[in-house]
């Protein structure tokens, strides 16, 4: 995305992101969505080394806040690749005859 002249709406916010992460995460020195990739992933494997073996994680308040996160990581990232996809749309479609 960095080099891209593309623009993805919530560009300020990443930014934000990227500057407060713990320095667990910027070890990796890797962008905003590989970044929220991996708090992501590694709040699933907390939750799932710490559920019980009830079967409840999903419906668990935990687990519940998991999946909030989940949808919400998914749903800016496909936000951001429909950005990109309109970029290449618009760009592929030969201009309108005069």
């Amino acid at each position: 995305m960095d080099d891209s002249l593309t623009l993805v709406e919530g560009e300020d916010l990443r930014e934000r992101y990227l500057a407060g992460i713990d320095e667990r995460l910027r070890a990796y020195g890797v962008g905003y969505f590989a970044s929220r990739n991996l708090e992501v992933e590694g709040k699933c494997h907390e939750a799932i080394l710490a559920a019980s073996d009830d079967g409840e994680l999903f419906t668990s308040a935990a687990g519940r806040e998991l999946l909030v996160d989940c949808d919400d990581y998914s749903n800016e990232m496909l936000s951001a690749l429909r950005s990109f996809t309109k970029d290449v749309w618009r760009s592929s479609v030969p201009p309108a005859a005069p």
